[in-house]
């Protein structure tokens, strides 16, 4: 019954997409391209939290950042001059380097060397790599996201180098994935932050499910709510077409 559904869904997705579905206890499904890499971009805002939680520990992290929808666009300037300098939640990218300011280590690369390894756990391989490329690019017209941290900088939000935050934050969107891979990830939240046959934890329990939360109230930034009615599954996109969801259990 249940490889019937999968092929009933098979056939309502466009064949030209590239796509994976992993469930939690059955073999994957996969259609196209779904091996073709893309940087992993706002996906990893997931992981970077998850590594944040793990070094400095809820209270810290959402001190400064906080759990709100904010229905604004990824990188919107407005609420941190206008309404409240700390943002609204760890999926805007304004959240996203406030929370990358959370991750300890000696330098950049120490910092984002623990983002790799995490990554790595969370999509099921030994490690993950990162296209230079792109994160030189990043780096160089991410004029708006300079913005954000100099501007939580000036109102004490974050402390240390923002440059440094933001390198941290543009390594992780510049790690390569792919469908398959991503399918996985929404496999180890989908099973509460267990590997997809449940043999070993990837991330504590109340991580995953905090995950899956701001997935589903903040994923799709100014279109979460359209999302969530539409589609109702928690998801998370990135700015260059992949989107993860899981399904609890």
């Amino acid at each position: 019954m249940r490889r019937r559904l999968f092929q009933s869904l098979q056939k309502r997705i466009p064949i030209n997409w590239e796509s994976a579905l992993r469930p939690v206890e059955v073999n994957r499904f996969r259609w196209g391209g779904c091996r073709v890499q893309f940087t992993i971009q706002s996906v990893s805002k997931l992981i970077l939290l998850a590594v944040a939680l793990e070094d400095a520990g809820f209270e810290a992290v959402f001190s400064k950042v906080g759990m709100e929808p904010s229905g604004d666009q990824f990188n919107s300037i407005y609420r941190l001059e206008l309404v409240n300098p700390h943002p609204l939640n760890p999926m805007v990218n304004a959240g996203a380097i406030a929370v990358s300011s959370c991750i300890t280590g000696q330098s950049v690369d120490d910092r984002f060397q623990k983002v790799r390894r995490m990554a790595a756990r969370c999509l099921g391989v030994a490690s993950v790599a990162c296209s230079e490329k792109v994160f030189c690019c990043e780096t160089k017209i991410g004029h708006r996201n300079q913005a954000l941290a100099q501007m939580m900088k000036d109102k004490g939000v974050i402390d240390g180098a923002p440059e440094e935050h933001l390198a941290v934050y543009y390594h992780a969107c510049s790690m390569l994935t792919d469908c398959h891979l991503l399918s996985y990830f929404g496999a180890v939240l989908a099973n509460g932050g267990r590997t997809p046959q449940a043999e070993q934890e990837i991330l504590p329990p109340q991580t995953a499910r905090l995950l899956r939360v701001l997935m589903a109230s903040c994923g799709l930034y100014n279109r979460a709510g359209e999302f969530a009615f539409q589609v109702g599954i928690p998801a998370k996109s990135g700015s260059v077409g992949g989107i993860m969801a899981a399904v609890l259990g």
